[in-house]
């Protein structure tokens, strides 16, 4: 929806959210990855593959990655509720009136759907 609405606010979220957690990762002292490569290469690969990890975790929920030397436990359940909130934020940049409604009721529904299949899991 932030694509359809506005690039420019699309790419301060993706990338703000990625600018975001790379400098978590820094401030936690777990951001470089240890390649058998040295200097600057060990470097870019650390940065391309905390922001691909990111993505990817962003994108699909890949349990895998909750482990604490990739995104972490924090990180991931962050990662999750940000992912409910962020859609109904791009609803209100997204320009298209007459769909705004039918979209409105679909993530309410998505929501509250996420919300319950999480209580039941936790319960469990």
């Amino acid at each position: 929806m932030l694509a359809l609405g506005d690039k420019r606010i699309m790419v301060l979220f993706v990338g703000g959210e990625i600018a975001l957690f790379l400098i978590y990762k820094i401030v936690r002292g777990d951001f470089h990855m240890w390649y058998p490569i040295d200097g600057v290469s060990s470097i870019v690969a650390s940065f391309l593959v905390r922001g691909f990890t990111k993505i990817v975790v962003d994108f699909t929920g890949c349990l895998q990655f909750r482990h604490p030397l990739d995104v972490g436990g924090l990180g991931f359940s962050v990662s999750m509720m940000w992912a409910q909130v962020v859609l109904f934020v791009a609803l209100q940049f997204f320009n298209y009136d007459e769909l705004k409604g039918i979209i409105t009721i679909f993530l309410v529904c998505s929501f509250t759907l996420w919300l319950l299949l999480n209580i039941v899991f936790f319960c469990s």
